[in-house]
């Protein structure tokens, strides 16, 4: 990773970063998206954190795992599969209205 920021036009500083400048399509853009869409949404509780929340004892997460898909060492996160894809007519309807209104759309499947 180093290699790669070395490579790159910004070093490890506020000062270099702060030669940045957000691309004009960007700041043109009037409303965006931001997509959390991952199989983190298999199981539709809580939020984006489900994989790391869910294996910790004592959160919502981890009960609410334990209780809906039991023990998991039985049933951990890389058991959710992929994702389905988008293609609900209530996902179809979002995606649609998010369209005809949206400059920008970026997606984001997991944190590190």
């Amino acid at each position: 990773m180093d290699a790669v920021i070395e490579a790159g036009p910004y070093g490890g500083t506020w000062e270099s970063l702060s030669r940045y400048r957000v691309p004009q399509w960007y700041r043109d853009a009037k409303f965006g998206i931001f997509l959390h869409w991952g199989a983190f949404s298999v199981p539709a509780f809580g939020n984006e954190w489900y994989p790391r929340t869910m294996y910790r004892r004592g959160t919502p997460a981890f009960e609410h795992h334990v209780a809906t898909y039991g023990r998991h060492d039985r049933f951990g996160y890389k058991d959710f599969g992929a994702p389905r894809p988008a293609t609900s007519s209530r996902c179809q309807a979002l995606l649609g209205q998010a369209n005809a209104q949206t400059r920008a759309g970026l997606p984001k499947t997991c944190h590190p």
